[in-house]
């Protein structure tokens, strides 16, 4: 697995576990809030898969009334991302180097969009 999946994986399972999380923009019907698992980008220290940086970005969405919980949720993706030390095949240091809170008006509903940016340090174990 190369180093860009292997950190989406464990984004998404430290996602997973703080609420309804997915890998795609989802359709109009699902509920509030929720986290989307968005871009990301491999900056490698050496070319090659030994060493380097992935930026990843997540996303959480929720109504007006959503502020305390998507709070929340930021907190606990934040404290599962720097908790996770390695998996099969990195050994992985993230942090999350900002959070932003937007106001959403593209849907009738007004929303809030948070914006997670972490930066994972990942190294070939072997």
């Amino acid at each position: 697995m190369i180093p860009l999946d292997a950190v989406f994986v464990n984004t998404y399972k430290v996602c997973k576990t703080t609420g309804d999380t997915y890998d795609f923009s989802p359709e109009a019907s699902a509920a509030y809030p929720f986290i989307y698992v968005g871009e990301a980008m491999d900056r490698d220290m050496s070319n090659s898969e030994l060493m380097g940086d992935i930026n990843q970005t997540v996303h959480l969405y929720g109504k007006r009334t959503d502020r305390l919980a998507l709070s929340d949720m930021a907190v606990a993706i934040r404290s599962g991302l720097m908790a996770v030390k390695n998996d099969d095949n990195y050994y992985l240091t993230s942090k999350v180097t900002s959070i932003q809170r937007l106001p959403d008006n593209t849907d009738v509903t007004p929303l809030y969009h948070y914006i997670i940016e972490i930066t994972t340090t990942y190294t070939r174990r072997n």
